[in-house]
């Protein structure tokens, strides 16, 4: 597999680094698709975002215009649950 195809894959960009202990999708299984708009386009811009109290997953994806499972994929998340002052990353 491919750098290209990994970073395609997990809405990465290739040069992104990747955290130890972070999950990522190396291959996807016959019934699964990658949707299209869940990795960045080549102009979409990687930005960061700090949670505020009483932000939620689905309140931050409106606000972006993103969805929940490309916000969840991105930062490698498995719950739904978010604290105050921890940064998450977007592409825009």
């Amino acid at each position: 597999v491919s750098v290209n195809t990994l970073a395609r894959l997990n809405g990465m960009s290739p040069n992104d680094p990747l955290p130890a202990g972070r999950r990522i999708v190396v291959a996807k299984s016959s019934n699964a698709s990658v949707a299209t708009d869940s990795k960045p386009t080549a102009d979409g811009k990687r930005t960061t975002y700090t949670v505020r109290s009483g932000d939620t997953l689905f309140n931050i994806a409106k606000r972006f215009s993103v969805t929940v499972s490309q916000l969840l994929n991105w930062n490698g998340l498995k719950g739904h649950s978010l604290k105050p002052g921890q940064r998450l990353v977007l592409f825009l």
